[in-house]
């Protein structure tokens, strides 16, 4: 029997789905799969972004050369709102499955072309371009990706979003001891020759070889279970217009959780440029921070099913304004390996507290008709904006200003502007329910 439809929406039923817990679970493997391969490729690309720069972007200064590198990496971001657009309205239109597996496919294409791009002296410029290319569709891929997992694990775990939201942050957790781990063997087995010339690519391979791997997953593992919304209003026009003051309002409240996952990525060459420490040092400070974040997820995600989130991100915010600058002052005046594991761990913690809590929010803010869309759209231009761009905007402060400690600053800044996002979030639209999926 058919269920009455939504309000203004009409249904299309799919499969019924199975209520067993085994069948839930085991759907949350092939829904984390393209957000492996993003925070992998991601948090590859900034480890080795010294030798990318010196490969594809040779210059004769290192730090024109490296920022070159980070605007490339930041570069790519600014795809992910129209992936989000495209990617998250077909999700909205024809199930979740089918936008997640688009999004997975182009991600494979996006990090096989670094892999495989010559450099520039054996290309030129169009080695660049290439390179450039490459982030571009992986960008665009990544946008339509996080609101598409976000939104089915959100619907599928009504009950416990939280938890199961969770299982996307902590799969950033094992991307980063992976990246971290690969590029730290690799580094310790090639000389700087070796590293430069191919050492640098195997990470980018190992990436792409995710890609096959996870559609075969999706294929056999997970059947759309998701009762596709169709509605007779566009979902990206309702977003921005009868949505629109939640969804600028989400846009900023996103910010905080990006940027402080990139500066923990941006870390790492910060520690080794401007703190003098070791390339093992700062590897295996990366690596702590990834068990930091599997251990910390579930944690994260049970409390914010059992606290009022408003709650959790006001605290949050609120704290990480007043101590994130103090943190980068105390790095800066007592470089040393344990002082850059307490920095990274605090701020890995409090980004999964603020991505969940938040993701869990935002899956409550809108319909369901439209949640894809906002919920991709709202994340994918939070990441460009304040995400993509922390790595050069802390690498350009630090060089303008000599203050080591500046990209505490910013950060303390970011926060403040998330906190500020909170409080235009008007009351959720309605909470998730059976009668959105079968």
């Amino acid at each position: 029997m058919n269920k009455p439809a939504l309000s203004g929406i009409a249904v299309r039923n799919e499969p019924a789905r199975s209520a067993t817990s085994s069948t839930r679970v085991g759907e949350i493997v092939p829904a984390v799969i393209g957000a492996l391969l993003e925070a992998f490729d991601l948090t590859v690309y900034g480890l080795v972004s010294l030798t990318i720069g010196q490969v594809f972007f040779p210059s004769h200064s290192h730090t024109q050369s490296l920022l070159m590198a980070y605007s490339t990496f930041s570069i790519s971001f600014l795809m992910r709102p129209l992936g989000a657009a495209i990617i998250g309205t077909y999700g909205d239109r024809h199930g979740r499955r089918a936008a997640l597996s688009m999004s997975l496919r182009l991600m494979g294409i996006g990090t096989a072309a670094i892999a495989l791009m010559p450099g520039f002296r054996t290309l030129g410029v169009a080695a660049s371009c290439g390179v450039i290319l490459g982030r571009l569709i992986q960008g665009f891929a990544a946008g339509g990706e996080g609101g598409s997992a976000i939104t089915f694990l959100a619907e599928q775990w009504s009950d416990r979003r939280g938890l199961a939201l969770s299982s996307v942050f902590a799969v950033g957790g094992v991307a980063f001891l992976a990246a971290f781990g690969i590029v730290a063997w690799l580094t310790s087995i090639t000389d700087s020759q070796q590293w430069s010339s191919w050492g640098w690519r195997i990470p980018f391979f190992i990436g792409a070889l995710i890609w096959p791997v996870g559609l075969y997953i999706r294929r056999r593992a997970w059947q759309e279970t998701f009762r596709t919304a169709l509605t007779d209003r566009a979902p990206l026009r309702a977003v921005l217009g009868h949505d629109l003051c939640n969804f600028i309002a989400a846009l900023h409240l996103y910010a905080l959780s990006p940027a402080l996952v990139y500066a923990v990525v941006y870390l790492p060459t910060y520690s080794i440029r401007e703190l003098a420490l070791s390339p093992r040092v700062s590897f295996s400070c990366g690596i702590a921070s990834g068990i930091a974040m599997i251990v910390v997820s579930p944690l994260c995600g049970w409390l914010t099913d059992r606290i009022d989130q408003k709650r959790i991100l006001r605290a949050l915010t609120g704290a990480t304004t007043l101590l994130v600058w103090p943190l980068f002052a105390w790095l800066s005046v007592h470089p040393t390996s344990r002082v850059l594991i307490f920095v990274q761990t605090v701020l890995i913690v409090i980004a999964a507290f603020h991505w969940i809590a938040n993701a869990a929010l935002l899956t409550r803010i809108f319909p369901p008709d439209t949640r894809t869309t906002a919920i991709a759209l709202s994340g994918s231009l939070s990441f460009a904006i304040y995400g993509g761009l922390t790595p050069t905007i802390c690498t350009a402060l630090v060089s303008i200003t000599g203050m080591k400690s500046s990209p505490g600053i910013y950060l303390s800044a970011i926060a403040l502007l998330s906190l500020v996002g909170l409080m235009f979030i008007r009351n959720p639209h309605r909470e998730l329910s059976d009668r959105d999926i079968d």
